[in-house]
Order: C-alpha cells, then structure tokens, then sequence
C-alpha cells in the first residue's frame, strides 16, 4: 500500500511540474501530502515543519545554495564574455574550444545558466555550420556532466545532509560517472560534427589570465573541499562574500545583490 501511495504522489508531482508550478511550491504541497499519508496524526504536521525548518541540515542547505547564487551573480555582473573568450582562445580546435564555456559554467550550478554560454556555443556552431538541435545538445550535455559528483550541485548537498555522509565519499564513489559523461559526449562530437581549427586572437598567456580571473572563486574552493576538513558551507559562504566585497561594483548594486541572491521559491525548495 504504501509504494502505491508514493507512486500516486510522484505522478501527482510531476502533473504540477508539468503544468509549470514553481518547484519550491510542488515539494511544499507533496510535503504535505506525505505527512496526510504517513502521520499518525495531522496534530504532528506542524511540529514537522517547525523541526525541518529549524534543523542544522536547513541552513547548512541554504546557506550553500545562497553562496552559489552570490558568486553566480557577481560572474553575471562582471565580464563574463572576456572570460569565456579566454576560453576559446586557449584552445585552437573549434570542437574542443565549444565544450569548455558550458563545462566551466557547469562548475556553478544557477537559475538560467544555460544563458551564460549560449552565445559562445552559438558563435562556433555557426563556424562549424552545425544544425540548431546540435548546438543545444553540447550546450545543455556538457554543462550537466559534473552533476553526478561536483559538490556544488544541490542534489549531492541533500544527499550529504540527509544521509550523513561525507561529500568526499560521495565525489570519490561518483566522479567515474562524469567520466562516461563527458566520455559519452565527446564520442557524439567527433561523429557527427566536422572539425575545424581556428586562429588565436590573443596571446596564450593572456587568454588564460582571463578565463582564471573569472574562475578563480570555484578553484579556491575545489582545493579547500580537497585540502581541508572545514565543512563545505563555510568555505563555500567565506569564498562567496570575499567575491563579492572584492567585485567591482557599486555599493548599491552589491547590497542588492546580497537581497536578490535568495528568494521564496528557494526556501520553499529547501524546506519541501
């Protein structure tokens, strides 16, 4: 009985994701359902939620997910296209250069992040005369392939905080899986699109100086997870606030920033 009431409520899920209902609002509503299920009484429901919501686990989540949003912001607002032509210009095989902006965007997970790379991808496409459809592909393929054991990503956060393990377990026991991933894609690259090389516009050495100028926040904290045992929130949150006070910006823009980098939907999200 029970596998048909969790079947009956991920079907319930996905007609309201279809119908375009918030995410946030959709594991809210099913929460809620679950605990009509599952309580012994609907009495409890209420400590439930106030339990959830005053939880380590909760704010540990949040707070990750905010620095994300924070740096992911600040890289929105500064020069993110010199960034990612620093990119292209490292690499002089067009096919190669065409992958690197979604994977590297793909290092920070964001609302709309498929936006960032776009224009890139499309620019070379174009070069490469490859069809629309093709040019999603690599777009939406290679900014996914870190998802399975990058532990920026929301998913690994949850399963870290709900199960109790350490993030390194799980980026050990998963990183083969970005492997195959990006294994999978190049195998799709080199079989249905042709090759073509490009000439350098910049000086190797400059071109690298900008794409580690953008990048740098999400380096900082590669080796920090790797080379410390400081837990992940308060790196990602200490990285996330030294990005934003050092940003070129102005003050009133930076304060609006620190308010915009959260809203309803995503604690809705978490707390769901």
């Amino acid at each position: 009985m029970e596998i048909v009431k969790i079947a009956l409520l991920i079907v319930f899920m996905i007609l309201l994701i279809r119908k375009n209902m918030a995410i946030g609002v959709v594991l809210m509503l099913s929460a809620m359902i679950v605990g009509f299920m599952f309580a012994e009484s609907i009495i409890d429901l209420p400590f439930f939620f106030y339990r959830s919501m005053t939880s380590y686990i909760f704010f540990r989540i949040l707070a990750i997910i905010y620095s994300v949003f924070l740096i992911a912001s600040v890289l929105k607002a500064g020069d993110i296209n010199k960034m990612l032509e620093g990119i292209v210009n490292l690499v002089p095989k067009l096919r190669i250069a065409m992958i690197i902006p979604p994977m590297t965007i793909g290092l920070l997970p964001m609302p709309g992040g498929a936006m960032l790379p776009a224009p890139i991808v499309g620019s070379i496409g174009n070069k490469l005369n490859m069809k629309p459809e093709h040019k999603v592909y690599v777009n939406f393929w290679f900014r996914h392939v870190w998802e399975y054991a990058w532990p920026l990503y929301p998913g690994l956060i949850l399963t870290v905080s709900i199960l109790k393990i350490e993030m390194k377990t799980i980026v050990m026991s998963q990183f083969y899986l970005s492997i195959i991933a990006i294994a999978t894609g190049l195998v799709f690259l080199f079989t249905v699109i042709k090759g073509r090389n490009q000439i350098r516009e910049m000086h190797p050495a400059r071109a690298l100086l900008r794409f580690v100028s953008g990048i740098w926040p999400i380096l900082i904290i590669i080796i920090l997870i790797l080379a410390t045992p400081i837990p992940v929130e308060f790196l990602v949150l200490a990285v996330a606030f030294l990005y934003w006070l050092i940003s070129r910006m102005q003050w009133r823009k930076k304060l609006t920033m620190l308010y915009n980098c959260i809203t309803i939907e995503t604690i809705l999200l978490v707390v769901g």
